[in-house]
C-alpha cells in the first residue's frame, strides 16, 4: 500500500488495470484492504482519494450537500489527469461517484454502486426542510451518530468498547484489524480518538441529495449492488430502481447488511471480478 498525502489518496496494487475506490462515511480507504486484496494485487491497481471529513481541518459545517463532495472529486481526477476510468463507490462514496459522473460524464467508463444512499423522495423532502437541531431529535441515525462516542483512555478501551457493537462483530477478521490499525488517531491527552470525525458522520446523514431526479441522466454504464439487508434502499426503493434503471444492472447480495465489504469482502471480490470480467468482454 502507497500512500500520497500531498495528492489525498491511497494507492494498493500493481496491476495493469486502473480503477477508483470511494469511502463511505464514517469510514476511509484501508478499511477496503482485504476487498481490493481479494480482487488481486496483479490484476489492479485501485486509487482511493480521501473524503473531505478525513482532511486535516476539514470544516463539518460547510457541508450543504454532497455535491460538494462530488465537486472534490472531480478537482481530484483532474489533477491526476483520469479519464475514463473504472469508479466503485460505497454507500456515500457510491452517491459521490454517481453524482460526479452526472456533472462530467468523461471522467468514468463504467460505475459499480455498492448499496448506495437512495432514500425515498418523501423522506429526502422531509429532511431538506428540517432544520439541524430537529433532525437531531427526530432522526435516529443522526441522533446517534452525533452523541456517538469518539474518545477513549487507549487503544484497549477503544477496542472493548466497539467490538460490543453488534456493527462491529459482523466485520471480517481482517477488516476489523485495519480498522484498529488505520481508524485512529493518538490524541494529544494521550487517548485515542476515531478517525472520522462524528461531526462529519452527522453532517453527512443529515443533508442526503435528492438522486432520483438524476436517474435519466445518460452517463456511463453503472452496476448497482444491493445488500439484501441494506438499511438505506428499501424494497419499494429497489422495486422502483428496477423499472427506471433498465439501462444499467442490478444485482442483490444475499445474507449481508449495507457494510457489504467489510462484513463479506471475499464474496463481493468475487462478484466485483465477474462484473469487470463481463465489461473487458463487451468491449471485445
Amino acid at each position: 500500500m502507497k500512500v500520497n498525502a500531498g495528492l489525498s489518496e491511497v494507492t494498493y496494487g500493481q496491476g495493469m488495470q486502473a480503477i477508483q475506490l470511494l469511502h463511505a462515511n464514517a469510514y476511509f480507504p484501508e478499511v477496503y484492504r482485504t476487498l481490493i486484496a481479494a480482487m488481486g494485487h496483479d490484476q489492479y491497481t485501485v486509487h482511493m482519494p480521501l473524503l473531505r471529513p478525513l482532511w486535516p481541518a476539514a470544516n463539518a459545517a460547510q457541508l450543504r450537500d454532497w455535491s460538494l463532495f462530488a465537486d472534490d472529486l472531480i478537482v481530484h481526477m483532474d489533477q491526476h489527469r483520469r479519464r475514463g476510468v473504472i469508479g466503485i463507490g460505497h454507500s456515500l462514496g457510491a452517491i459521490v461517484s454517481w453524482l460526479a459522473a452526472i456533472k462530467r460524464p468523461d471522467l468514468f467508463s463504467r460505475l459499480i454502486l455498492i448499496d448506495p444512499v437512495i432514500l425515498p423522495p418523501k423522506m429526502i423532502r422531509s429532511m431538506r426542510f428540517m432544520p439541524i437541531w430537529l433532525q437531531r431529535r427526530k432522526v435516529p441515525l443522526i441522533r446517534i451518530s452525533s452523541r456517538r462516542r469518539d474518545h477513549w483512555p487507549d487503544r484497549r478501551a477503544l477496542e472493548e468498547h466497539l467490538r460490543s457493537k453488534k456493527v462491529f462483530q459482523r466485520f471480517d477478521t481482517a477488516v476489523w484489524a485495519d480498522f484498529k490499525t488505520y481508524g485512529v488517531n493518538e490524541d494529544v491527552d494521550g487517548g485515542v480518538r476515531l478517525r472520522f470525525p462524528r461531526e462529519w458522520e452527522s453532517r453527512i446523514y443529515s443533508t442526503p441529495p435528492n438522486i432520483w431526479k438524476y436517474l435519466n441522466r445518460d452517463t456511463c454504464p453503472i452496476t448497482i449492488i444491493k445488500a439484501q439487508y441494506s438499511d438505506v434502499i428499501t424494497s419499494d426503493t429497489w422495486q422502483r430502481l428496477n423499472g427506471l434503471l433498465d439501462r444499467h444492472t442490478l444485482i442483490e447480495m444475499q445474507d449481508v447488511g449495507h457494510l457489504v465489504p467489510f462484513e463479506k469482502p471475499l464474496q463481493l471480490a468475487d462478484q466485483l471480478i465477474t462484473i469487470l470480467g463481463q465489461s473487458r468482454n463487451s468491449r471485445i
